[in-house]
């Protein structure tokens, strides 16, 4: 099943109970209004713990700002998420991305693709989750 968020800023899609799938859309100013949009509608989909493949496409833009906030923790998602891939297409990003989690280590398994397939076969090897997916 997959749906967008109510302002458009990125599609969602539960490949599996417990996997949501973030799409974000191409050419996007990330900002701290966007991210909590998402995760907030990954909170309504989610019954219990879950796990996140966020893809990000190139010509990514994004504020600072996004630094400053520990997104987990403020949308209640830090203890209810089991393992996180990120998939970055934007190169300029993914340093901004690891400094990131180095100011806001998150307590679950989480690590950056160069794909879809690589960050599915690596949630494949969390614990807790089953190891067939679509």
């Amino acid at each position: 099943m997959e749906h967008s968020t109510g302002s458009g800023s990125a599609s969602l899609e539960l490949i599996r109970p417990g996997v949501t799938v973030v799409r974000f859309r191409p050419k996007l100013k990330l900002s701290v209004a966007i991210i909590n949009e998402v995760m907030q509608a990954r909170c309504a989909d989610a019954t219990g713990s879950c796990a996140a493949i966020v893809l990000i496409p190139e010509h990514t833009d994004y504020d600072l700002d996004l630094l400053a906030v520990d997104h987990f923790a403020a949308n209640g998602l830090l203890h209810h998420t089991d393992a996180l891939a990120i998939v970055c297409q934007e190169l300029g990003l993914t340093p901004l991305l690891r400094l990131y989690f180095a100011y806001h280590p998150p307590p679950f398994a989480f690590t950056f693709c160069t794909s879809l397939e690589e960050a599915k076969s690596w949630m494949r090897q969390q614990a807790g989750l089953v190891t067939v997916m679509v």
